[in-house]
């Protein structure tokens, strides 16, 4: 193999454990690109922590990465799946840790500090949380199935994070004779918290965030580092969503950003007037999978070449009573493949608002009161069409 050719395979090695860690953030042994993290360490922590402004932890069995995140910016924490069905799922139809859950997650990891447990049952770990708990004047009832499920989905998370692993019994069993017993690595525990001294000293959810720079070479690099984690992370950058100096910024700067942005993720640029996108072809580096297979999906899809039709270019509004009008149409088209009643008003109206949900997240749609506004990016789909199986290919029951 040429020299060439090694730094080739060194650099798609980099953007495989780049991508990797953008997406899960934690990888654990079982994870196959750990190991390529590990080898390149050095070089992947600079690239993240200069170009994206994030900090990477990597010991023989974990690499950790720490990214700043606005609170407007934070998007749902989603648990691991506990099923075969689960993982075949997208991963934006994965459980999420609710409010309860994020809670409990802060009070076990407080307990865990405290104790300097290395090993513990799940029964003796819920009779801590709970007095922790009641120290903080929260109140928490196992016998509250509430409770018992936020319970399950924090230790789930943890679980995920390799914080905690199941040593024996079952999974989130409390009290029982396959009482759950699990082992607390100490290491991952302490990598959850970015900065603890910010953290300590905040009074409210914005003490949180990191300070933006005011000025000078640190301001300019900053709002480099905010677009590219944008290019990186969102469905697409539309230059209308920039604010004015955000904007004279990505426009001038626009090819370093997205040569930066390509070499660090190995994924296409799709360049536009409107905007910029990163282009997964292999569906890698995405919390958001479209198209899918879910009806849901389906339904938005199909829904995009109607309201492309709709679109005249100039801002215009395609009023909601079109909409469901299209979406009945859809329903009743396809009423052999999706299970929802087309002659149903209330179930027309939740399934539009549901679909539009999806469109909206993905930055295709901008939903108003009024109806939508068709942007961009949607015309990529302007051309989808439904694909139905011969009878030969169907599987039976």
């Amino acid at each position: 193999m040429t020299l060439d050719a090694l730094d080739r395979a060194a650099g798609e090695e980099r953007q495989r454990a780049i991508r990797a860690l953008l997406e899960r953030q934690v990888l654990l042994p079982a994870d196959p690109e750990l190991v390529l993290v590990r080898r390149h360490r050095e070089e992947v922590a600079a690239a993240l922590r200069d170009h994206l402004g994030a900090s990477l932890s990597v010991s023989i069995d974990t690499a950790h990465l720490a990214k700043r995140v606005t609170l407007a910016g934070a998007r749902p924490l989603r648990l691991a799946p506990r099923s075969k069905s689960e993982r075949a799922r997208p991963l934006d139809e994965h459980r999420v840790l609710a409010q309860r859950g994020c809670l409990l997650v802060c009070v076990i990891a407080a307990v865990l500090e405290r104790r300097g447990w290395v090993q513990v049952p799940l029964g003796t770990l819920a009779d801590d949380v709970v007095a922790h708990a009641r120290s903080l004047e929260i109140e928490l009832d196992w016998r509250a199935r509430g409770d018992r499920l936020a319970l399950s989905d924090a230790v789930d998370f943890l679980a995920g994070l390799g914080v905690l692993e199941l040593r024996s019994g079952s999974a989130g069993e409390l009290r029982s004779e396959d009482e759950a017993f699990y082992d607390v690595h100490r290491r991952r525990l302490a990598l959850l918290l970015i900065d603890p001294v910010r953290c300590a000293e905040a009074v409210s959810p914005g003490d949180l965030e990191a300070p933006e720079h005011s000025g000078g070479d640190l301001a300019g690099r900053a709002r480099a580092q905010r677009l590219l984690r944008k290019l990186v992370e969102d469905p697409v950058v539309y230059l209308d969503d920039l604010d004015e100096e955000s904007r004279m910024y990505f426009v001038a700067q626009r090819a370093r950003l997205e040569r930066i942005a390509a070499a660090l993720t190995g994924l296409q640029v799709e360049r536009r007037q409107e905007g910029t996108a990163l282009v997964s072809r292999g569906r890698e580096l995405t919390d958001r999978p479209f198209p899918a297979g879910g009806h849901l999906k389906q339904l938005a899809l199909l829904m995009l070449p109607e309201l492309c039709r709709r679109d005249r270019g100039d801002g215009t509004t395609v009023a909601r009573a079109d909409i469901l009008r299209v979406v009945r149409d859809l329903l009743r088209a396809h009423a052999g493949s999706w299970s929802w009643d087309c002659g149903d008003a209330v179930t027309v109206q939740r399934t539009t608002d549901e679909a539009l949900a999806v469109l909206s997240d993905l930055r295709l749609l901008a939903v108003s009161d009024a109806g939508v506004r068709v942007l961009p990016a949607a015309h990529r789909y302007r051309g989808a069409t439904a694909r139905r199986r011969p009878l030969y290919q169907l599987e039976l029951a």
